[in-house]
């Protein structure tokens, strides 16, 4: 049996204060309602998680995809989503933290240059397009 536990706020303990907040986002469902609401996720350290796809579902409804996971930056200097997903949980989590890791990239990016990072940073660690 597999086991998830989604988590939809994150805490940091900070020299002068504690720091809580979420990774905040919105969808449109198909009936053009937009609905804003806390992102669930699986932290993997202090900084650092990864989010099953929230997709529409009908008219007013939302579905949980867990076939498809993004790697996201909690804050308090920066709360992000990485803007593609991947289809293995593994995966997310890699690239999360190598994005991360790399100081050549901001979460702020936008999407064309991540996905340049992407396509440079995948072959060489197990990621085909």
């Amino acid at each position: 049996m597999s086991y998830i536990k989604l988590v939809g706020h994150y805490v940091h303990q900070l020299p002068d204060h504690i720091s809580v907040g979420n990774v905040g986002f919105q969808i449109t469902l198909g009936n053009g309602t937009v609905v804003e609401f806390p992102a669930p996720f699986v932290p993997i350290n202090p900084r650092l998680g990864i989010a099953p796809l929230v997709v529409p579902n009908g008219e007013t409804g939302v579905a949980i995809d867990f076939s498809r996971w993004s790697p996201i930056r909690t804050g308090p200097d920066v709360i992000a989503k990485f803007p593609l997903n991947f289809s293995d949980q593994s995966m997310a989590v890699k690239v999360g933290r190598a994005f991360d890791a790399d100081p050549a990239t901001s979460w702020t990016d936008p999407v064309s240059s991540v996905t340049t990072w992407l396509r440079t940073w995948g072959p060489a660690n197990g990621l085909t397009f």
